[in-house]
């Protein structure tokens, strides 16, 4: 496959996906996804989103990878729900303090990374969100 026709898909995932669960679901529920998407928005010139994702992704510790698997689940329990216990010790080691300010920092920043996308992918945007693709596709 030719890296034109790789954007191209992770693009069309990216925006379905975010049509669908909005960037939290995409980050939770589709992390083959999340290592590509920085760069794609990048090629499809929305630097403003690309810098957006970029600060939601620099949340999550270095040590974690975007695979599906079980330190990746811990991960998503411990921003998604105080509650939640984790079985990963390098994640357990974090103060309830500082759990506290990941958990708030990254729903802030995924709340600003939707109110951006909005216009440009949401129903009612130009094309009902796909004009980006459109415009990928005729050039």
């Amino acid at each position: 496959m030719s890296p034109e026709l790789f954007q191209l898909h992770i693009a069309i995932n990216t925006i379905g996906n975010w049509q669908c669960d909005g960037w939290d679901g995409i980050i939770a529920y589709q992390p083959h996804l999340v290592p590509y998407i920085s760069e794609v928005l990048a090629k499809f010139g929305l630097q403003h989103l690309q810098n957006a994702f970029d600060e939601v992704i620099a949340i999550f510790p270095d040590f974690i990878t975007f695979e599906d698997d079980s330190l990746y689940c811990d991960m998503i329990n411990f921003l998604h729900n105080m509650r939640l216990k984790v079985s990963d010790e390098r994640l357990n080691a974090y103060t309830q303090e500082e759990r506290q300010a990941m958990v708030t920092k990254y729903q802030e920043k995924l709340n600003q990374l939707d109110e951006m996308t909005g216009p440009l992918w949401g129903y009612g945007s130009p094309r009902d969100g796909w004009a980006v693709i459109f415009d990928y596709i005729k050039k």
